[in-house]
């Protein structure tokens, strides 16, 4: 899985900026989309074993 920890940076500082100009009115929750990064670690379990 990779985070793009810019984009969660800059959701962090807006908040922040928000909450010291006094304009949040509660908690708010923002999420950021993770990607899936296939590997080369990444294969089928060994001969033999299940996942």
């Amino acid at each position: 899985m990779r985070q793009d920890f810019d984009v969660a940076g800059r959701h962090c500082v807006a908040l922040l900026l928000d909450q010291i100009d006094g304009a949040t009115d509660g908690p708010r929750r923002m999420a950021v989309e993770p990607a899936l990064v296939v590997r080369a670690s990444t294969g089928p379990p060994p001969a033999g074993r299940t996942a």
